[in-house]
């Protein structure tokens, strides 16, 4: 296998920027604190001047770059096919590892997934709760366990001694884990980004 993804190309050139660095500079508070009412007569020519320049950048670069896409490239042998879930498990086990450690927000898990956790109170509206980061927390953990254990294609003598033998119970519960976890990979599936 040969895979090469090329990051997110620029889609759009903003003129609204320089003019909401230019109203944070000026009001030092974030330009969306700021109300319109108490600007000058300058930040509103300013932002005409914005308001132009963004139309001639849509009508010229923004048409240009919209036309370009992000560069992909996949090539697939026959022996990545021949244990297609360990090969997956190879890419994803680290990407899961990357965006567990490094998100910027987190999805909110059903509280019938983690049943541990509890519901937790209601705030933000009815948004979220106060256990909603915990629960993300715990699935994602649950993520990168799978396919860790998938990748490291599970060492069976962990469940095998010489005085008991197998350990069918530890087996079991060993599978339904990794059962559990490919469950929440496909329900969150469309959830995993930063």
């Amino acid at each position: 296998m040969k895979v090469y993804i090329g990051p997110y190309r620029t889609n759009h050139i903003s003129a609204y920027t320089l003019f909401d660095k230019y109203v944070s500079w000026k009001y030092k508070e974030p330009y969306w604190q700021v109300d319109p009412d108490n600007m000058t007569k300058v930040d509103k020519v300013v932002e005409r001047i914005c308001d132009h320049i963004q139309t001639v950048l849509d009508y010229t670069i923004n048409k240009l770059i919209g036309d370009l896409e992000r560069k992909v490239k996949v090539r697939i042998d026959n022996y990545d096919t021949w244990s297609m879930d360990h090969t997956l498990a190879i890419i994803i086990h680290p990407m899961l590892v990357q965006l567990r450690d490094t998100n910027h927000g987190y999805f909110t898990p059903d509280p019938e997934d983690v049943p541990h956790l509890g519901k937790g109170e209601e705030t933000d509206h009815g948004h979220s709760d106060s256990l909603a980061q915990d629960r993300y927390n715990w699935v994602m953990d649950e993520l990168v366990w799978t396919f860790e254990n998938i990748k490291n294609d599970c060492d069976y003598d962990l469940f095998y001694t010489e005085e008991k033998g197998w350990n069918r119970e530890a087996m079991d519960a060993h599978h339904e884990r990794i059962k559990n976890g490919l469950r929440l990979f496909g329900k969150y599936y469309r959830a995993l980004w930063d």
